[in-house]
């Protein structure tokens, strides 16, 4: 009985929930309720300068062009292995430095990232953080 009126009060909660004209809508790096699920409202809520990510200094330092979301994003899909391998070696402590950033082949739908670097768990997780925050 007692589960029975916990579906209830959620199926309630979701069907007001869908009564109401909102979506999620993501500006300047925060995501809010949209007043409507207009598709002219949620696109004119975010311009593509008003995107805003984590820094990644790895890359902008090195590439002073790459200031903006799309442009950031663009370089990360043309050049994957220069990307991608700024940001592990900056962002990871390998026990064995990797030389390949990416073997894969599409034909066999074989994908293995960093397939010669070695990593523990532990210490990404745990103990690098602890070192700067004991």
């Amino acid at each position: 009985m007692r589960l029975f009126v916990s579906v209830q009060l959620v199926s309630r909660a979701v069907q007001q929930i869908w009564r109401t004209p909102q979506s999620i809508c993501a500006t300047r790096g925060y995501l809010h309720a949209c007043r409507s699920f207009s598709s002219n409202e949620v696109k004119s809520a975010v311009t593509p300068a008003e995107i805003t990510t984590t820094p990644i200094p790895e890359i902008t330092d090195a590439f002073p062009h790459l200031q903006t979301h799309e442009s950031i994003h663009k370089f990360s899909l043309e050049q994957p292995d220069e990307f991608w391998g700024r940001l592990a070696r900056s962002r990871l402590e390998w026990q064995k430095e990797f030389q390949v950033v990416r073997d894969h082949d599409m034909e066999k739908s074989a994908f293995r990232w960093f397939p010669d670097g070695q990593l523990n768990v532990s210490v990404n997780c745990v103990d690098r953080h602890a070192r700067q925050h004991p």
